[in-house]
């Protein structure tokens, strides 16, 4: 059937698709904790919406961008997102259901165009689509315009005598296998020889794609069938002539220049691209003019982030890939590469999270003293030691609560070279020991005021309080000493020693007179 080779948009696989690829994560993330959130998220990174192998992401960032819907898919995907934060799980497959529905009403019946931004020319017929532009293939295109514009790469004549830009493209197919391509027969390459289009685009890792399809005779008629434009004879400078597609809405409104199938896009369209974006490469500020939908002239240069096809390749790009069998494009392979990857990196995350919370200190403190001079070491060293300390359990514990949340982000700021950071700057280090100095301060002055405080205390302590407030008189100072002779008990009166000894003497003389009387 013809829909079988159209590129599909839209969301149109089973939900039932999503919920296996997250019980698969869920499974392989069982050993590290992380947020249900976080799973889920990781799914709709993974599953595939449609059959041209698009994620829910870009799926909803497609619709976002190319379609007028004042937002609404904006809303209600977040939503999605929202019930996905607080872990209501039934909240979550009611939202998606309902941002599936508004996705696909959006995208109903409406021609993309990729080539002439907001064209109101159905030229593909009302189920034939354009291929868009997307960030991963602008993003390749860019870089190898940048690669072969300054290895100065240019559409050279064969004696050098003169050179001029060309278009490029680079396309992707269902597979994510990236193409790219250049307008025209003649190679670009530089004037020595040395490098060329092909070269430089292997080296950005991208296959050329260089065949020209042969146009055959239905072109003419399916260019017919289109009442607006015919095919007609074009003479480039070269005196060649060959056919054009014309647009015969308005007189001369606009005239293919190439021939036909010549061009990057249309050369491109020989791979069955899901997703492709065209540049000008040129060595100066010359421009390729495309008409816009209005017959308005737009010229795009070699800085232009994009530049619409042809009006030959509006017609020859869907005419290639209609002959062209697109086939059964291997979604189940894809998602099931994206989630063997992701249980590689639970596996990694866990292994991640051991080091992370085993984390030594010690080297971490050593280099950060390592910082100050010799004399500061001794003086701050107890001080650098607590403040190292205290960052790594902050920061640990800040990648845990991360990791639960995802597991993938925190991993990248895992705190693993703080001893780098932590006090990097000679100016970091002054503020620091101004810091300790004024804490040291503050501990003095502290401990001053404390012992001023004790002091007061211990002298109160040594003073008894009067336990009586009347007044003390003069009687009442002499009652309490007659009182106190009364109560304590007086000692004997002494004998005076001086008289008793002079008795002693005389008695003793007398007595010894005596006794010499009666011997006499």
């Amino acid at each position: 059937m013809k829909e079988e080779r159209i590129v599909q948009r839209m969301i149109t696989r089973d939900r039932r698709g999503l919920g296996e690829i997250i019980k698969q994560l869920q499974a392989s993330y069982e050993s590290v904790p992380v947020a249900r959130g976080f799973i889920i998220n990781k799914a709709l990174r993974i599953w595939r919406v449609n059959n041209q192998g698009r994620t829910w992401e870009q799926e909803i960032a497609f619709t976002m961008k190319n379609f007028d819907n004042d937002g609404n898919v904006e809303r209600a995907n977040g939503e999605v997102m929202q019930h996905i934060q607080e872990n209501n799980e039934e909240g979550f497959w009611t939202a998606l259901k309902v941002t599936t529905a508004l996705v696909n009403e959006v995208q109903r019946g409406v021609p993309h165009y990729p080539y002439k931004s907001g064209a109101d020319r159905n030229v593909y017929g009302e189920t034939e689509k354009g291929i868009p532009s997307t960030v991963t293939t602008a993003w390749h295109a860019a870089r190898l315009r940048e690669k072969l514009q300054q290895q100065k790469v240019w559409k050279y004549k064969g004696d050098n005598s003169s050179y001029k830009g060309y278009m490029i493209g680079v396309a992707a197919d269902s597979n994510n296998r990236l193409y790219a391509a250049f307008s025209g027969q003649n190679e670009p390459r530089t004037a020595g020889r040395d490098q060329n289009f092909t070269r430089i685009a292997q080296m950005q890792q991208l296959r050329v794609f260089n065949t020209q399809f042969t146009v055959l005779e239905d072109f003419r008629n399916k260019v017919a069938t289109v009442q607006q434009a015919t095919l007609s004879k074009h003479r480039d400078s070269d005196n060649h002539e060959y056919d054009v597609v014309e647009d015969i809405s308005q007189a001369g409104a606009e005239k293919g220049r190439a021939a036909l199938a010549s061009c990057a896009g249309a050369k491109l369209a020989g791979v069955v691209p899901v997703m492709m974006t065209e540049v000008f490469v040129a060595p100066d500020d010359s421009t390729v003019t495309i008409k816009d939908q209005i017959g308005r002239d737009r010229r795009y240069n070699n800085r232009s982030e994009s530049v619409p096809s042809c009006l030959n390749c509006q017609f020859m790009i869907p005419y290639i890939q209609d002959k062209k069998s697109i086939g059964a494009i291997p979604v189940g392979e894809l998602e099931a590469e994206e989630v063997h990857r992701t249980v590689t990196s639970a596996v990694s995350h866990l292994r991640d999270r051991q080091e992370v919370n085993n984390l030594d200190v010690a080297p971490i403190i050593e280099a950060v003293v390592r910082k100050f001079p010799g004399g500061h070491q001794r003086e701050y060293g107890e001080e650098i030691r607590e403040h190292v300390l205290e960052i790594v359990d902050a920061n640990i514990r800040a990648f845990n609560e991360l990791f639960l949340k995802d597991p993938d982000e925190a991993v990248r700021q895992a705190p693993l070279e703080m001893g780098r950071k932590i006090l990097r700057t000679e100016k970091e280090r002054k503020e620091f020991m101004q810091v300790v100095n004024e804490k040291r301060r503050e501990e003095k002055e502290r401990k001053k005021k404390e012992h001023r405080q004790k002091e007061p205390e211990k002298s109160k302590k040594a003073v008894p309080t009067p336990t009586a407030t009347k007044k003390v008189t003069s009687r009442d100072k002499m009652n309490k000493k007659k009182s106190h002779r009364k109560d304590v008990p007086q000692p004997a009166r002494s004998i005076p020693l001086f008289p008793v000894a002079m008795v002693a003497v005389v008695i003793i003389a007398a007595i010894i007179a005596v006794i010499i009387r009666s011997f006499a």
